[in-house]
């Protein structure tokens, strides 16, 4: 009797495969230095470059060296943030199973985005205008009376959310379609990313280790 690979025994055995996979640390010096590049953007636009801001000490697109550094930065690092969030989706949905990915997603990206939208928004405004000599704690409350509530720079964990639902929906259609599941690796391997990844982890000093 020919032996046949069904979707489960497949999962099984890709769950096996990455109990013991060790982190990339290269990848881990890409999410580093492209996380200091959003702080570092998002205090460009206060300073005169473009974009929209809670607070400004300089008029927007004031600086052309700023502009041109917040131009530079939108052609790619929220790409890259988007592209590693989608490598490690397959892995961690496989790891966890459906319930457990999105129950998983709902709490570290949805509770940060629900506390920033109905709490920090409102006061990160507030602060901002703070400095026009209203007392800071009424401000806020006005605030949130007023309902000034927005997701403002999470609104990539809303994407992630809805992309993380998308990607749970397909895989549950799939499996009960019967089709059969494809390794995670042959899909979304290191190769797949090219060769950035490992040259960075070379250049960081941490090859080898």
């Amino acid at each position: 009797m020919a032996y046949k690979n069904t979707p489960n025994m497949v999962c099984m055995h890709m769950k096996s495969e990455m109990t013991h996979v060790s982190r990339n640390r290269g990848i881990d010096v890409v999410r580093v230095l492209m996380t200091l590049l959003v702080i570092f953007h998002h205090a460009a636009i206060g300073y005169g470059g473009s974009g929209g801001w809670f607070w400004r000490e300089q008029p927007n697109a004031s600086s052309s060296l700023l502009v041109m550094f917040n131009a530079i930065n939108q052609s790619y690092f929220m790409g890259v943030f988007f592209l590693l969030a989608g490598y490690y989706t397959p892995k961690s949905y496989v790891r966890k199973g459906t319930a457990k990915f999105l129950m998983d997603r709902l709490l570290r990206l949805g509770l940060p985005l629900l506390t920033f939208f109905f709490i920090l928004y409102p006061f990160t405004v507030a602060i901002a205008q703070a400095g026009q000599g209203r007392p800071l704690i009424k401000l806020w409350w006005d605030l949130i009376i007023a309902g000034k509530f927005g997701p403002g720079p999470l609104w990539f964990a809303i994407a992630l959310l809805i992309f993380a639902m998308c990607y749970a929906i397909w895989q549950t259609c799939r499996r009960r379609a019967g089709w059969s599941a494809v390794s995670v690796d042959a899909r979304f391997g290191v190769d797949r990313l090219g060769p950035w990844p490992a040259l960075v982890h070379r250049t960081t000093g941490h090859a080898g280790r």
